[in-house]
């Protein structure tokens, strides 16, 4: 079991698998060395997800931008 500080490249997995598998923790789990599904849950819920949603307003807002630019819109 590993505790600690994940690393980008587990925050990165973590998000790509839950996009995949959904809440199935013990799945994600599996595929995280030392890592267990508690753990991947609790970091999810605490760290990851005002930065995944941060990181959906950005891919959102400039969606809108390249839309209002080919509609003429301003």
């Amino acid at each position: 079991m590993k505790l600690g500080i994940f690393s980008k490249e587990e925050d990165d997995l973590v998000i790509q698998l839950h996009r995949e598998l959904g809440n199935n923790w013990s799945k994600i789990a599996s595929r995280l060395p030392r890592r267990v599904e508690n753990e991947i849950q609790n970091h999810r819920h605490i760290h990851l997800k005002k930065y995944i949603k941060g990181k959906s307003k950005q891919q959102h807002s400039s969606i809108v931008k390249k839309d209002e630019c080919s509609n003429g819109f301003r």
